[in-house]
């Protein structure tokens, strides 16, 4: 990123610190107070983010600087320029990797708001989609706890303002929830409403997984009907190497279920049955055992491997909260069931019981998990806020736990010396370039 001329006084060119960052996954902002990183991480997420009528190019056009631009990895660059300092109109430009240039210029409003009209919106789409291939869906976590992004759905007929109360969309399925005008309110919407999101969202990938590996009824019966039909035709050799295979195959599912069943993604496999009917079976029904058997404990795999990849997020997730949670609260994760945190004595805990720090990693850990699911680039302001020494040291080794295998980026704004000194490389430093006399 590089910023000219911020609110008249700053200017900056932000890189990690080192070029040889061990992970060019996150960058960290680290600047006095007062030096314009939360301004920065806006401007970053509301240049990003492409919907209509959610005030992103209203946040641009009230925000005092020249120039603010955002590079992309193939060489290409993103940027918003006005002639001098100022609030106000300003051009949009997009420097594509092949050296083509697009712009198109944004008018203001008198109320300072950017409305229907005021710029080319068909120009600015067809930026968009060149963009694409570059562009990743932002969430910006504010230091109040409260999540924007792109990838949720409003119904403006019902964003409605209450006295200081907003109606926000917290699930991305239509469901609102009111935010009080309390911090602590705050938090405990929002702690439930990630809570509610990351459910639903991982009940609707289990789902999909589900029916990418799974054999229906049919198939199986037809692979069955395939297997009789050529019956007696294995030579001995060739059946004991069966008997073999969907021997090991039975114990392997059995193995390779347990953490399918504990998250409520797989019923438990009878394997000492299944082994037990293989033992005991007629000699001369044995072949059929085999045949019925195979069609049926290959599906169970294929579904299990297609489930992995959630098997795992979900495992990661649950075990990264629970080292935080220690002993004195326990998270349980099942699809069925959904995301459930207990104390010692075995009773379940709302939100609403929770510490501030357990809201808030409630808030980063299940918004994190859903942001998985496609290119994100996960914005934070301040992680450490409400945690204490020992989780700021851990937190962001968590995140990047939760999302190794998820295409995610992380830009942070901190002033946390734990969070910092176990990243150094990750490090840019606000370090202004305007000098005055």
């Amino acid at each position: 990123m590089r910023v000219a001329e911020l609110f008249g006084t700053f200017s900056y060119e932000l890189e990690p610190a080192t070029a040889d960052n061990k992970d060019s996954r996150l960058i960290l902002l680290y600047g006095d107070n007062g030096s314009g990183k939360t301004t920065l991480l806006k401007l970053l997420f509301h240049m990003l983010s492409v919907q209509d009528s959610r005030g992103h190019r209203s946040y641009i056009a009230q925000t005092q600087f020249q120039e603010f631009e955002i590079r992309f990895t193939d060489g290409g660059t993103f940027s918003a320029r006005r002639g001098k300092c100022d609030t106000g109109p300003y051009d949009l430009v997009a420097v594509f990797s092949n050296g083509d240039i697009e712009s198109v210029s944004v008018k203001v409003s008198d109320d300072g708001s950017v409305k229907t009209g005021d710029l080319d919106d068909n120009r600015l789409s067809n930026i968009f989609k060149r963009l694409k291939r570059n562009r990743v869906t932002p969430y910006f976590l504010s230091d109040s706890r409260t999540l924007e992004s792109d990838a949720f759905r409003y119904t403006e007929r019902r964003r409605t303002l209450i006295d200081d109360d907003v109606i926000v969309d917290a699930s991305a399925y239509e469901r609102f929830f009111t935010l009080g005008k309390t911090q602590s309110q705050r938090n405990v919407v929002s702690a439930e409403a990630s809570v509610e999101r990351a459910e639903e969202w991982m009940r609707r990938k289990a789902i999909q997984a589900s029916n990418t590996g799974e054999n229906n009824t049919s198939e199986i019966y037809k692979n069955i009907l395939s297997g009789l039909s050529h019956s007696g035709g294995d030579s001995s050799d060739d059946y004991e190497n069966r008997l073999k295979r969907i021997t090991q195959l039975v114990n392997d599912a059995g193995e390779f279920s347990e953490s399918f069943v504990n998250l409520g993604l797989a019923s438990p496999v009878p394997v000492e049955p299944i082994l037990n009917a293989l033992r005991h079976a007629d000699p001369n029904r044995l072949s059929i055992v085999v045949q019925v058997l195979e069609p049926y404990v290959d599906s169970l795999l294929a579904k299990m491997n297609a489930l992995d990849e959630l098997q795992r997020l979900l495992t990661s997730f649950a075990k990264s909260l629970d080292k935080f949670l220690g002993h004195q609260k326990k998270i349980r994760v099942s699809v069925p069931e959904g995301i459930r945190i207990y104390d010692r004595r075995g009773d379940r805990l709302s939100a609403r019981m929770l510490s501030s720090g357990e809201k808030q990693l409630l808030v980063l850990f299940c918004n994190l998990m859903v942001a998985t699911d496609r290119e994100s680039l996960f914005i934070v302001d301040e992680p450490e806020i409400s945690l204490n020494i020992k989780w700021q040291r851990s937190i962001l080794d968590a995140l990047m736990q939760i999302a190794a295998n998820g295409n995610v980026q992380f830009v942070m704004a901190t002033h946390s010396f734990e969070i910092l000194a176990n990243y150094k490389e990750s490090i840019a430093r606000l370090d202004n370039q305007m000098r005055f006399d």
